[in-house]
């Protein structure tokens, strides 16, 4: 790869969209769940798949990771809740915004 190459790489990814969104990950043992809120909803997926992968949940968020830890961390899965709308005209702190707001009405849903 010449230096001309990386360069363009590392600008398209720096003005890719982010992949915004709330989620869920669920221990299907003993049904608690933990609902959060990312700017990468393809990072906190692959972060469950690495965990099963290798057979550990300690990147888990701790709630998580209790569950990991007692049940196997292939009892728990991931779910993505919804995304955010996004629009060319955003910034990334309005998606951010939006995010959070995504976040609130679901937790407000959930009761938590």
């Amino acid at each position: 790869m010449n230096k001309d190459n990386r360069k363009e790489l590392i600008r398209a990814y720096k003005e890719k969209a982010p992949d915004a969104g709330v989620y869920r990950f669920i221990s299907k043992e003993s049904g608690k769940y933990l609902i959060d809120n990312t700017m990468d909803l393809k990072g906190i997926a692959n972060k469950l798949a690495f965990g099963v992968k290798i057979g550990a949940g300690n990147m888990l968020p701790p709630e998580m990771a209790k569950e990991a830890k007692q049940y196997g961390i292939e009892t728990i899965t991931f779910e993505i809740l919804e995304k955010v709308d996004i629009k060319p005209e955003m910034t990334k702190d309005d998606i951010k915004e939006e995010n959070d707001v995504l976040l609130s009405l679901w937790l407000e849903r959930e009761d938590l």
